[in-house]
């Protein structure tokens, strides 16, 4: 036992002796080199965070990402050099003092140094002539100068024994004064929100850093108006929310301090339910402080005593909007997410003042209210009122009339307000017309840079608004054609024009660098050939009508194998226009399946009704029937006997057989022929001249004969041709807009008395 004993403890003290010799050797020496180093090199980095306040002016734009990246690499590079070189020198003597040390610190060192100085001061002014902004101010800079003179001077006077701890410290002070200046105009952006008690609120934090990386993104629709783009957007990497809880929340605004390369904070305070301020910091210094108020935006007040108001008034018949509350208490959330939405609008336009990558998304904007307005108002999920959104666009306009993204959707919403006429269509073509000057000033020169999206929707709208305007007269009949082709010869040539540039511009832009912009090309280039075919099919038969017949030269294109509903209903305006001129459809496939998969919402159905591009089909029963019973609508029309005027009488009525508009006005050819029906309905005379008063109004002209048309008439008040006249003669534009909106409603614009109503208004 005594020599195992022994033998055990001499192993354990070979052990020992080894472990010790390896710490010796080993452990204590990295420790010594390593702990110093980071020790060194964090204490650099947090002074570089604190010296950027002093060499980053808060209005100063910044420099461009390469100048940015370039002079980091240089400053951490210096600032880990000096943080290994503080405790590795003094052990092994890494380098000595020689003549390279005479020439490299001049040039390694200090020229870099000054040359610093003069990038943040910006001057000369000629190096920065694309640049605005003010530099550090003339204190700092002299300062930096001095520093480098002092350096320079020491260097050289106190001999060979202390050059070495001279250019150390030059080091140092290089990598400080290029990582500072560097990063310290990243466009790094801490997002905090908090409530009216000071207590983080995540939530707001997380829908402000949402918002600032996509404003109101959207996809092209179908033929008609394409819906907008996003403005602009921050990168993923360029954000960093607060986050919850009082450590946390401390922690953070600590870092911001201390990390040279988080540059901006902006603090969103939510006063209460109408209002937010917002606070925006730059390195230390405070950029912008802003108050966001939705009554000043035009938007409704919210909160529970907006909500008691707009109750009181409902409740003694006068609430906004003709009977529709003001938003209250089911809108809270509404209410904040639009505040919020300002808030990040508010961010980002002060952003793109210092950093001008930013600038092309916006399309123009200089002011926050102009990009709240348009992105509040293009918002479904903010605004789903028609008439509101005109409100917020035209205020956004009127605000930035040159504010680009704002001014095409207000076009395109007016155009929505107005009745789908042939004159309307061709007005608002020619006013998008206008618009192309703003995103391309100069034929010759390229788009805008983030103007891509802008340019090709105005093409795109030029193109579809004319051809549309033409489809209307087509249906309207053959005098309206020749009318329109009589006064705007060159409607179909100038649309064919603009989508054969459409078609050119997609394809200079399939390789462009902004992802959106890929995808919106990617998207309209099946578009505007699905249009092109259109506007040649157009063209063609209108040869064949002015040659007194012939055959239509026709190739059918091979639709996508999986289009999306919207590309399906392109394709689905196509095939209409080759049934009605009885081509076949071949390989583009039929009509009806194309609807069954774009058309599926009453929305959808609406609109369909409402597109010229279907008008004369729709007119016909047997095509009427077969459209109806694909995209999902009942197949029997409303009758006479459906109206409510008739309702009450409906038995009595189908008992002798009267069930039309015409087989009516035969019982009631006089006043004897009312007497008598009036005795066998049982009511008042004055019921019966009712029903013949509608009558009559079917009888005005034949784009009034069918009873779901009348219904349109009935609903907006007019019941005869007597109190039609009066609203025509009292304001004709607003009987038309009436009306309109009635044929919305019902999926009945696509009608000819909405078409084209200057057939019954003649009648009159």
């Amino acid at each position: 036992m005594t020599d195992l004993a022994g033998r055990t403890a001499s192993a354990l003290a070979i052990d020992m002796g080894n472990w010790n010799a390896f710490y010796a050797e080993w452990v204590k020496p990295v420790a010594q080199l390593i702990i110093p180093g980071v020790i060194a090199l964090l204490a650099l980095v947090a002074l570089s965070g604190l010296l950027t306040r002093y060499l980053v002016p808060c209005e100063a734009e910044a420099w461009g990402k390469a100048t940015r990246r370039w002079w980091t690499a240089v400053g951490g590079l210096a600032l880990l050099a000096v943080a290994v070189f503080v405790p590795l020198q003094p052990m092994y003597t890494v380098v000595g003092d020689g003549r390279w040390l005479s020439w490299a610190f001049p040039l390694v060192l200090v020229l870099p140094g000054v040359v610093v100085a003069f990038l943040a001061k910006r001057w000369p002014g000629w190096v920065w002539k694309h640049r605005t902004g003010p530099g550090i101010t003339w204190p700092a800079f002299l300062a930096l100068l001095l520093v480098w003179a002092v350096l320079t001077s020491c260097f050289f006077s106190w001999g060979e024994g202390n050059r070495l701890i001279v250019a150390d410290i030059a080091l140092a002070v290089l990598g400080l004064t290029a990582t500072a200046t560097a990063l310290g105009q990243n466009r790094r952006l801490q997002v905090e929100a908090q409530g009216v008690d000071g207590k983080s609120d995540v939530a707001a934090a997380e829908y402000v850093m949402a918002r600032l990386q996509c404003l109101g993104s959207r996809r092209p629709a179908s033929l008609g108006i394409v819906r907008p783009t996003e403005p602009s957007r921050l990168a993923s990497e360029d954000l960093k929310a607060v986050p919850g809880g009082a450590v946390a929340t401390a922690v953070a605004r600590i870092m911001y301090v201390l990390r040279p390369g988080l540059t901006w904070r902006a603090l969103v305070t939510l006063v209460d339910a109408d209002r937010v301020t917002v606070t925006l910091t730059r390195n230390g210094h405070q950029a912008d402080c802003v108050l966001i108020s939705r009554p000043a935006l035009g938007l409704l007040p919210s909160g529970p005593a907006a909500a008691a108001k707009a109750a009181e008034a409902e409740a003694a018949g006068k609430a906004p909007g003709g009977g529709r509350p003001a938003a209250g208490a089911e809108d809270g959330g509404r209410a904040r997410a639009q505040l919020l939405t300002a808030a990040a609008a508010c961010v980002l336009v002060r952003l793109s003042s210092i950093h001008r990558e930013l600038k092309a998304g916006l399309c123009g904007a200089e002011q926050w209210q102009s990009v709240a307005l348009h992105v509040i108002a293009m918002e479904p999920t903010l605004t789903d009122s028609g008439p509101k959104r005109v409100e917020l666009l035209r205020h956004a306009v009127k605000v930035e009339p040159e504010y680009g993204l704002a001014r095409i959707d207000y076009l395109s919403e007016c155009f929505r307000q107005v009745p789908g006429t042939a004159a309307n269509r061709l007005r608002f073509a020619k006013l998008m017309d206008r618009q192309l000057k703003l995103a391309r000033p100069d034929e010759d020169k390229p788009i805008r840079k983030g103007w891509e999206v802008i340019y090709l929707r105005t093409l795109y709208s030029g193109a579809v608004m004319r051809v549309n305007c033409y489809l209307t007269e087509r249906a309207a009949g053959a005098a309206r054609l020749a009318r329109l082709r009589q006064q705007e010869g060159l409607i179909l040539h100038d649309a064919r024009a603009r989508v054969t540039t459409l078609g050119e511009e997609c394809k200079g832009l399939a390789g462009n660098e902004d992802r959106q912009v890929r995808l919106f090309t990617e998207d309209m280039v099946p578009v505007a050939g699905i249009l092109t075919k259109v506007i040649d099919l157009l063209r063609e038969d209108g040869r064949r009508a002015g040659a007194a017949g012939g055959r239509l030269p026709w190739a059918a294109p091979a639709p996508a194998a999986y289009p999306s509903p919207d590309l399906a209903y392109d394709y689905a305006c196509l095939a209409a226009l080759v049934r009605e001129v009885g081509l076949p459809p071949a390989s583009l496939g039929d009509l009806e399946d194309h609807l069954a998969l774009a058309v599926a919402t009453a929305d959808d159905r609406s609109g369909m009704w409402g597109d010229p591009s279907f008008a004369a089909l729709l007119r016909d029963e047997a095509h009427g029937r077969e459209i109806a019973c694909a995209i999902g609508l009942p197949e029997q029309p409303v009758g006479m006997l459906d109206l409510d005027p008739f309702e009450p009488s409906a038995e009595k009525l189908r008992a002798i057989g009267v069930t039309t508009f015409d087989q009516f006005r035969r019982v009631v050819p006089d006043e004897a022929g009312r007497t008598a029906l009036t005795g066998y309905l049982g009511c008042s005379p004055l019921v019966t001249a009712h029903l013949t008063e509608v009558a009559e109004l079917a009888a005005l002209h034949e784009d009034l004969s069918r009873p779901e048309v009348v219904k349109v008439f009935l609903d907006a008040g007019i019941s005869g041709r007597a109190e039609l006249a009066r609203r025509k003669a009292a304001d004709q534009e607003k009987l038309l807009l009436l009306l309109s909106h009635g044929a919305d409603r019902s999926g009945l614009a696509g009608q000819p008395a909405f078409v084209a109503p200057q057939g019954w208004l003649d009648a009159l």
